[in-house]
């Protein structure tokens, strides 16, 4: 009587009788299936924690103390919600003091514009003043210069006309000469009171600068004196959930080098995570992180709720590997596409990354194959009689549990499902288990009748 080995494989328990007449045994039951056209899919696991795929700081931009915090952490916010606020007292203060200032410099604006109107008109004055003073003194020229002519002209001998050099002649040259000196006169006093005038309106105008330049001052403290009461709310930037607060009614925040206020103690303000885009970090072993790829599709279950999944890609892994002891492990970010929305920050997901597929090819389990190398094996293709013969195959992609047949079979050829393992062939079975090379059949994994099988005798 032979001796009986049982096997538990995958679920299914697997008796091999070895050395047992077929007359002494229970009659075997083969279990077969069909080659067809399918999918191949090779993927590697891990699991790991939900993270949000981006964090933002918020703090304030002014100093001061704080009057409230009307978030806690865990707190679900929505864009521009207001988190926080400081004392509104100084800030107050602050505006009044720069609404004075622009009140002033706008007073002090408009009384030097005043001016401006009466300082043209001193101008215009003044030029006419010149030009009246210039035709002036060009008349008592004339007048003097056709003087001389007229003493000059000829006139009757004895006419009883006064002769040159007369008292009557002296007299009226005196005074021509007398009218062209006060018309000099009176030409440079009028240029003078216009370079008064064009001074007075220069430094009119100097004033009017002047007021402008300290107005537009006076208008940048009051706005930012403005801005500095707004930024006494802290505002959520973007929509998401409170994970850090770091403020408390009553701390001092003071705003440092980098302009950004720090609290008492050193901390934060007040910390969200987006929750539009989440990620799973996981650490994948050395082995399966060398199958990864950037872009690679990815399956994500979470194991607190059932029958809720999710899509996601492969976006980030790491060029350096982490040392845990014996075993060498690479950590790779995994986005997902559309979070579900029962999902928490923190929560446990289990990956699955899709590293290689074919797609429409012919297929066969993996337990149905026997394989030598990557790309060749052997199955027991049955025949037009019902027999079973060795049919060597060729091999594509290797998956997770089937495997690509690329030469050797056509679809729908009936194929037992064993693995015919001879001296030289390793099964996929002996590999995952740790088995070698044994006489008999060993039935796959997840494809095992109830009834024992017998081979051999």
């Amino acid at each position: 009587m032979g001796a009986v080995v049982g096997l538990a494989l995958a679920g299914g328990l697997v008796f091999l009788v070895l050395g047992t007449k077929p007359s002494e045994a229970q009659g075997p039951t083969e279990r077969t299936t069909t080659a067809s056209l399918g999918t191949v899919s090779a993927t590697v696991s891990a699991s790991g924690r939900v993270e949000p795929a981006s964090t933002t700081d918020l703090t304030f931009n002014v100093s001061g103390q704080v009057a409230s915090v009307t978030v806690e952490v865990g707190a679900i916010v929505t864009k521009g919600q207001v988190l926080a606020t400081l004392a509104a007292d100084d800030a107050e203060t602050a505006v009044s003091q720069a609404q004075a200032a622009v009140d002033k410099a706008t007073s002090d604006l408009t009384a030097a514009q005043q001016q401006s109107p009466a300082a043209s008109q001193s101008i215009s004055a003044a030029q006419y003043s010149v030009s009246a003073a210039q035709l002036s003194l060009q008349q008592a020229e004339y007048d003097l210069a056709n003087l001389g002519a007229e003493t000059q002209a000829p006139q009757a001998e004895g006419e009883g006309q006064d002769q040159p050099g007369t008292a009557s002649n002296t007299k009226t040259e005196y005074q021509a000469k007398a009218a062209v000196d006060q018309a000099r006169s009176a030409l440079e006093r009028a240029r003078s009171e216009l370079t008064q005038a064009n001074a007075q309106q220069t430094t009119i105008e100097g004033r009017v600068l002047e007021a402008e330049s300290q107005l537009a001052q006076a208008q940048d403290q009051l706005t930012q004196a403005k801005q500095a009461a707004d930024s006494l709310e802290l505002s959520a930037s973007v929509a998401g959930i409170v994970t850090a607060v770091g403020l408390e009614p009553g701390q001092n925040v003071t705003v440092g080098a980098a302009g950004a206020a720090v609290a008492e103690g050193g901390g934060q303000a007040i910390t969200l995570a987006t929750v539009d885009k989440l990620t799973v970090s996981s650490a994948f072993a050395e082995a399966d992180a060398a199958a990864l790829e950037v872009g690679q599709a990815a399956q994500i279950s979470f194991p607190a709720l059932d029958q809720v999944t999710a899509e996601g890609e492969v976006t980030w892994i790491s060029p350096m590997g982490s040392d845990n002891g014996s075993v060498v492990t690479f950590e790779a970010t995994i986005t997902l596409d559309q979070p579900p929305s029962e999902i928490r920050l923190g929560q446990s997901a289990n990956l699955t990354v899709v590293t290689a597929q074919a797609d429409n090819v012919l297929t066969l389990p993996s337990a149905a194959v026997t394989i030598f190398d990557a790309t060749s094996g052997t199955v027991q293709l049955q025949t037009s009689d019902g027999q079973f013969q060795v049919q060597e195959v060729g091999l594509g992609l290797h998956g997770d549990s089937s495997i690509e047949i690329t030469s050797g079979l056509e679809a729908d050829q009936v194929v037992l499902i064993s693995l015919d393992v001879a001296t030289g062939a390793q099964s996929n079975l002996d590999r995952q288990f740790g088995g070698g090379p044994i006489g008999g059949t060993i039935i796959g994994p997840g494809f095992v009748d109830r009834a024992p099988v017998v081979v051999g005798r």
